[in-house]
């Protein structure tokens, strides 16, 4: 179980990572997202700033809180309900019919689609998993599993944050 432990962990890692500083590189992308999250419809206007530098905010919390053994379980936790909220939030978007992106790995102008709640999906079974892995009773791990497992994340955290490239390259060549 400490393999699955360190996958989940440093693929979540990476994919908030990732994700937060896609937002942060420069005045433009934070806009950009803020302008993404307004266009979804899920906030009065008011809250639409709040809201997206508290998501912001949690996605910077959530690699740190994994960082540590000793906080992977609130890390877990907060990387579960931002993801089910994420989640929920696509959901209704589509369910409206509302055509937007959410820019949650920064430029991609690609409208939100089944493929986000399923990748999603896949962030959420993570956090579960590495939920469990945490309660697990730790018996060690030896380094080329760990150097396995960390590859392993870094391929998970790959096809998470470039889903949507992913998704137009097979879709180009069906």
């Amino acid at each position: 179980m400490a393999y699955v432990l360190i996958a989940c962990r440093w693929a979540l890692v990476l994919v908030f990572l990732y994700s937060a500083l896609s937002k942060l590189r420069g005045r433009g992308a934070f806009t950009a997202f803020v302008a993404s999250v307004r266009r979804m419809r899920l906030f009065p206007e008011r809250l639409v700033g709040p809201v997206a530098v508290v998501v912001v905010a949690v996605e910077v919390l959530v690699p740190v809180l994994l960082a540590s053994r000793l906080t992977a379980v609130p890390g877990f936790v907060t990387a579960l309900a931002l993801l089910t909220a994420f989640t929920s939030g696509i959901i209704v978007v589509l369910r409206r019919g509302t055509v937007t992106s959410c820019r949650c790995f920064g430029a991609s102008d690609v409208p939100l689609g089944r493929q986000h709640v399923v990748r999603n999906l896949g962030l959420i079974t993570l956090a579960v998993l590495g939920l469990a892995g945490v309660a697990a009773p730790d018996d060690g791990a030896a380094p080329a599993g760990v150097v396995v497992s960390v590859a392993v994340a870094f391929v998970l955290a790959f096809v998470a944050s470039t889903l949507d490239d992913l998704v137009a390259l097979f879709r180009e060549h069906a």
